[in-house]
């Protein structure tokens, strides 16, 4: 007769150091890896509109509005951008609450402010991986089309509190003229006079909103992905011209690190600690059995638990270089005991990256639900590269040492950065490369309660940038990963800020809630304050003020992402 048991995952592993590489990536890839051909595509890069906004007085609408509500304005084109008031009634009850309900809010409320908005309802289309629906704030965002084609800058965003709608951001574009120039010049085309032989794949075309002297106009481009040279990019050239509109390599890279035994954070200067694997995938007789949260699962059979590698619920880990981690549990007192206790630097790289990825969607849940968290998503680690890591659409990839590096694979500040690309991909996409930048540094801050960048990224134990380093918008825009350190810094320094007044762990929840929430609304990193003083708030009164906001307001302040509250100390 078959007996229960009872299989106590414990997995121990040891890490090295080694360099993690992301297509979206923890630091920029190295110049002078990049072909000729690849160079040429990249010259015209990432294309980000980041309107600037001046208050208006809301007697300017018709009274369409109560005296609450507070205005603002496109400082270039007069189009209004950003409403925040009483917007609607609250619900009777927030307890049958649905998506449908809100979306019926939305569209009515569109269909009553066409005038304003400069859009119609039926060029309007939900995002639905942009939705959430939490206890306290709920978010949709809808996507903006002009004669069926998307206007890519375009957002139009709906922002609830308890059900009530209490803020609007207005990105439709709608003052901006069609494009009406003549002249059609095919992606492929355009791209092979740049890049001969370089593989390429339209898809389609958009809109582009553009700056001019009075608003903005709009661009017809054609978008593609191009294949050349090992590299993946991005382009989209000039529908009318064939000229080079925007390029980027769709890699996001990163500079820089399992019950069995893991390092806490990063290999550099660090010992490893025994932790669950939890959710592993084990083969138990001729079935697979998950374990749960804390590495425990209950089977039928006689058969000695084993794995063939490190994969379960949420990671798929496979190494590149060096061979899969494979254990068969061992039996003491009628309990297994599955035991990674590896020692080697690729077979550490391993179990640390399940680890610490784990850790990272197990934090995100507390906040936020998206269908992308509940699929297993690929780790590729001991890539035979060095110095990086990088999300390519699909996957996080982790480098191998050498080169004066770590193995990327062991230092859980690049994993939690590369996961964060992932995450703003598959919740809407962020279209703002430094803010997707700046995101990925701050999960890695809410997960290490450190400014600090990848310690041990370099063996000597270099850390890759410092959030406590002073940005400020716009003076300090450029490069995309230093750029990003505008909107890392602000979250380091309201972290800081919120430690003086609450506990530490208090103050990290109100800012993963303002994190995690935010990436599903705002678009660029200038859209975050008001969203954030959205999530904030703790009733749906918009005459009230959010119980944090002199802080949040000091620290967006202090990096030129807003204007300091006069009656704020």
């Amino acid at each position: 007769m078959a007996r229960l048991s009872f299989l106590q995952l414990g997995i121990t592993a040891v890490l090295a150091g080694a360099p993690a590489t992301h297509a979206l990536g923890f630091v920029a890839p190295q110049a002078s890896l990049t072909s000729t051909a690849v160079s040429k595509l990249l010259q015209r890069g990432e294309i980000v509109i980041r309107p600037s906004t001046v208050a208006a007085n809301p007697r300017n609408f018709n009274n369409r509005f109560d005296a609450g509500t507070a205005i603002e304005t496109d400082a270039l084109g007069g189009a209004v951008r950003l409403i925040t008031g009483d917007l609607s009634p609250a619900p009777h009850s927030m307890d049958a609450l649905s998506v449908n309900d809100l979306v019926d809010v939305a569209t009515n409320w569109i269909a009553a402010h066409e005038d304003l908005l400069l859009v119609q309802l039926e060029d309007v289309s939900l995002l639905d991986a942009a939705t959430l629906m939490g206890p306290d704030v709920q978010f949709l965002r809808f996507n903006v089309s002009r004669n069926g084609t998307t206007i890519a800058d375009a957002t139009l965003n709906f922002r609830f509190k308890q059900g009530k709608l209490v803020q609007v951001l207005s990105r439709t574009y709608g003052e901006a003229l069609d494009d009406a120039r003549m002249g059609f010049v095919r992606a492929t085309d355009a791209i092979e006079s740049l890049a001969a032989g370089a593989s390429v794949q339209e898809q389609g075309q958009v809109f582009r909103a553009q700056p001019t002297a009075t608003g903005y106009k709009l661009v017809r481009v054609n978008k593609s992905l191009v294949s050349v040279d090992g590299e993946s990019l991005a382009v989209q050239t000039d529908a009318a011209t064939g000229e080079l509109f925007e390029s980027k390599n769709t890699r996001h890279f990163a500079n820089g690190n399992a019950h069995g035994s893991v390092y806490p954070r990063t290999f550099f200067q660090s010992q490893l600690v025994d932790v669950p694997m939890g959710e592993l995938d084990v083969i138990t007789g001729t079935t697979t059995t998950r374990a749960d949260l804390d590495g425990k699962l209950t089977f039928t059979g006689t058969t000695a638990p084993k794995i063939t590698s490190v994969k379960g619920a949420h990671i798929d880990v496979r190494p590149s270089t060096g061979i899969a981690v494979a254990r068969t549990a061992t039996e003491s007192n009628s309990v297994w005991d599955l035991n990674l206790n590896v020692t080697a630097e690729k077979d550490v790289a391993q179990v640390h990256t399940y680890h610490h990825l784990n850790l990272i969607i197990q934090k995100a849940k507390k906040y936020i639900s998206s269908p992308w968290m509940d699929r297993t998503l690929r780790a590729n680690v001991n890539l035979g590269q060095t110095c990086n890591a990088y999300w390519d659409g699909s996957s996080v990839n982790f480098f191998s040492a050498g080169g004066g590096c770590g193995n990327t694979g062991l230092i859980s500040d690049v994993m939690y950065h590369e996961w964060g690309h992932g995450l703003d991909e598959n919740t809407g996409g962020i279209d703002d490369g430094a803010y997707s930048e700046g995101f990925g540094d701050i999960l890695s801050m809410v997960m290490t309660n450190d400014s600090r960048l990848g310690p041990g990224f370099k063996l000597t134990g270099g850390i890759v940038r410092d959030m406590a380093t002073l940005k400020v918008y716009p003076k300090d825009k450029g490069e995309v990963h230093a750029e990003g350190l505008i909107i890392g810094g602000t979250f380091w320094d309201l972290l800081k800020s919120l430690t003086t007044k609450y506990d530490l762990a208090k103050a990290n929840e109100v800012v993963s809630s303002i994190a995690f929430k935010t990436i599903l609304t705002a678009s660029n990193y200038t859209d975050v304050y008001n969203a954030a003083l959205v999530v904030n708030a703790n009733d749906n009164n918009t005459n009230t003020r959010a119980p944090d906001f002199c802080e949040i307001n000091a620290a967006f302040t202090l990096h030129g992402l807003t204007t300091k509250a006069t009656d704020c100390n």
